[in-house]
C-alpha cells in the first residue's frame, strides 16, 4: 500500500531535521526579543514611540538577568520566568527559532 522507504533516506530526514532543531536553537537574545515584543503588544505602544521602546528593553534586559532561566538541550531549550510575587513560574519551550508557552 504505501511505498518502502529505505533506510539511508530516512536516516538523511532524521539527520537533517536534528541538524535543523540544533542550528535553529534560540538563544537568550531571541528570548529577550520575543519578550519585549510580546510585552509592547500587550501594552499597545505604538510604532513610533522611542521612549517606551527604551525604557521596555531596560526592564527586559536587567530583569531577565534575576527572572530568566534557560536550560539548554542543544535542540530546543526551556526558559523559566519566575517573578518575585507570582505565583508559579512560568516555562517556555523554544525551538527552530520559534517559542511555545507551556502550562
Amino acid at each position: 500500500m504505501f511505498p518502502r522507504i529505505k533506510p539511508s533516506f530516512l536516516f538523511f530526514i532524521v539527520a537533517a531535521l536534528l541538524l535543523g532543531a540544533y542550528v535553529a536553537n534560540p538563544t537568550e537574545e531571541d528570548f529577550k526579543y520575543h519578550v519585549f515584543t510580546g510585552a509592547k503588544q500587550e501594552m499597545k505602544v505604538s510604532q513610533g514611540d522611542v521612549l517606551s521602546d527604551l525604557v521596555l528593553n531596560f526592564i527586559i534586559d536587567k530583569g531577565s538577568k534575576y527572572f530568566v532561566h534557560r536550560k539548554d538541550y542543544k535542540l530546543f531549550s526551556l526558559y523559566y520566568v519566575d517573578f518575585p510575587g507570582q505565583k508559579g513560574e512560568i516555562r517556555y519551550l523554544g525551538a527552530f527559532g520559534k517559542f511555545m508557552k507551556l502550562k
